[in-house]
């Protein structure tokens, strides 16, 4: 899956979850940011993915390390110990002692890398902007305490992580689910970048409206 699609997809699974998560409708905007980054992380094994290229050079050699250290793109990244060990680890080292500067970088980085997608499908490139500053200022809140960090933070990450394998295994190269056991996971429900793959992101984007205007207006 394209990452386009990843993020819609994280997007849609924290919108969805937000009624039993959070009723504050800050960590509701940035954890659905937050949460459809995230659905793009494991693509962090791959050097010329977005994630990857997000950050410039420092991104690109992080991806390159990745996917030295992962055995390849869509290994170890792509399977539940990676998406358990990510989200143990944003909660024991930055939600539960509340450590906000990590976090609030966390933010910033995913948030710069699902802005760009979510504005491509919502808003276009004029939209661009208004996600840079989202993102530089839910950073910023979180770092000064405006967002207090919760539960609803690490369950972003681990939902958003979880939710990238799930949109990969709907292709025919699946993933190693249970690794380092070698065997895939997939159904084959399209090719990556295929015309299938398109009608899905376009369907996944209106269900990811509807649910954003479920969680605005509070009707189920």
């Amino acid at each position: 899956m394209l990452a386009k699609g990843h993020a819609l997809s994280g997007a849609a699974a924290f919108l969805a979850a937000a009624p039993f998560v959070t009723s504050n409708p800050a960590e509701l905007a940035v954890g659905t940011l937050l949460c459809a980054g995230a659905a793009t992380a494991p693509d962090i094994d791959h050097p010329g993915s977005t994630v990857s290229r997000t950050g410039g050079l420092a991104t690109q050699a992080l991806g390159a390390a990745v996917n030295m250290a992962a055995g390849g793109h869509r290994q170890a990244t792509h399977s539940l110990a990676f998406v358990i060990a990510a989200t143990a680890a944003v909660h024991f080292a930055i939600v539960a002692p509340a450590v906000s500067t990590p976090a609030a970088v966390l933010t910033g980085f995913l948030l710069a890398v699902s802005g760009p997608l979510l504005a491509r499908t919502f808003g276009g490139r004029l939209s661009f902007g208004a996600f840079f500053l989202m993102a530089a200022g839910s950073a910023w809140a979180i770092h000064n305490g405006l967002v207090p960090l919760g539960e609803w933070f690490t369950i972003a990450v681990g939902l958003g992580t979880f939710t990238h394998l799930l949109g990969d295994m709907l292709t025919p190269e699946g993933v190693p689910l249970l690794w380092p056991m070698r065997r895939r996971f997939g159904i084959g429900l399209f090719t990556t970048a295929g015309a299938v793959e398109g009608v899905f992101t376009f369907l996944l984007a209106i269900g990811t409206l509807g649910l954003a205007v479920r969680a605005v207006t509070g009707v189920a």
